[in-house]
């Protein structure tokens, strides 16, 4: 995956104005899974971090997961690898020491993928490798629960989709070089927030 370099910054960024706003940082981890029409995908994991206050958050969000099929190549094996930047904004819901909430967000993301296989009915290597850029929105609801004045436990679940895109391969329909595909996620994840 090109750019590494691109992930550090991006956390530096995050973590450097929450604490200049004395506001708030965060962190969370947990399983996902990813569905974009034609690749199949297993072993899912999302990691966010996030700075911000109790209302907007700018978030750096990482998926990986394993490609385990293609349509049309059930037995093609790979990798898939989406990086976020987005600000999101959150609603609480009463103040209480386990506080409800919900959000929305948008933001862009770069989807880095790889895979190849053989094809099921034909003698050939079905290949699908490409990095696209794209915006998305996002949905979550979850609970925070006060530990002291300044950390929370937060528990959240979250719905993160993209537009309609091309995947690059050498399968699809004639001249699309590939196959379409709508990237979502559904993800659950547990973590703390710091207020500075």
């Amino acid at each position: 995956m090109g750019n590494k370099w691109l992930i550090p910054l991006i956390l530096c960024v995050i973590f450097v104005s929450g604490a200049f706003a004395e506001r708030s940082t965060g962190f969370t981890a947990g399983p996902c899974e990813v569905d974009s029409n034609n690749l199949l995908y297993s072993d899912c994991h999302e990691i966010t971090l996030s700075a911000g206050d109790d209302r907007f958050q700018w978030r750096y969000i990482n998926v990986s997961a394993d490609i385990t099929g293609i349509n049309g190549a059930a037995a093609a094996r790979g990798t898939y690898e989406r990086d976020s930047l987005g600000v999101f904004w959150r609603r609480n819901i009463g103040d209480q020491r386990l506080q409800p909430f919900v959000g929305l967000g948008v933001g862009g993301s770069r989807i880095d993928y790889t895979a190849f296989g053989p094809a099921d009915d034909f003698d050939f290597i079905v290949k699908a490798d490409g990095m696209n850029y794209s915006w998305f929105w996002s949905v979550e609801g979850g609970l925070t629960y006060r530990l002291t004045d300044d950390v929370n436990i937060k528990v959240s679940g979250s719905y993160l989709q993209h537009p309609d895109q091309l995947f690059k391969a050498n399968v699809g329909r004639p001249g699309d070089g590939g196959f379409n595909g709508e990237p979502r996620t559904y993800s659950f994840a547990i973590g703390l927030e710091i207020k500075h």
